[in-house]
């Protein structure tokens, strides 16, 4: 009878040993990724007038780990992002909206908008990190010039590889 059994679970073994444990796929975007990262920050007056904010050109290392379910953690030069990823590499990252307050320049101009919005698109592989950081909103300029209307506008683009 032992040796009955015996040849049962010889028969069996390599359906035991051909199971895998499950991977989760975003272990293969975990890494630091090389990134080039170019675009603009602009206000435009009502005249159609363009005063650049910022001009972007720079590299710098972006890293992905792991996070909760269905998320990952991008350190972004010091900024923590927190997107939900598919297994397509497709990440969703929700919108940012609110008040901001900014100085241009040493004269005391200022920008305030009460409805200014950043949002995120991307795709991440286990070899290339792709993101595009876009700004929008209206307000107004305040410099001893009076105030006016203004919008701002722009769009970083984050391009990387592991």
């Amino acid at each position: 009878m032992k040796t009955k059994q015996l040849l049962i679970l010889l028969a069996f073994m390599p359906l035991f040993l051909s199971c895998k444990k499950d991977t989760d796929y975003r272990d293969g975007f975990e890494g630091t990724y090389t990134t080039e990262v170019t675009g603009n920050i602009v206000l435009v007056d009502d005249d159609g007038y363009i005063f650049p904010l910022s001009i972007v050109s720079d590299q710098i290392t972006i890293s992905v780990m792991t996070s909760s379910s269905r998320m990952l953690t991008l350190n972004i030069d010091g900024t923590i992002i927190t997107p939900t990823v598919e297994e397509n590499g497709v990440l969703s990252i929700p919108s940012e909206s609110g008040k901001m307050s900014l100085e241009i320049d040493d004269a005391g101009t200022v920008f305030n908008t009460d409805n200014f919005t950043k949002s995120y698109t991307g795709t991440i592989t286990d070899r290339m990190l792709q993101l595009k950081l876009t700004y929008s909103g209206t307000g107004t300029v305040t410099s001893k010039e009076g105030t006016y209307n203004s919008s701002v506008t722009g769009t970083i683009v984050y391009s990387g590889i592991k």
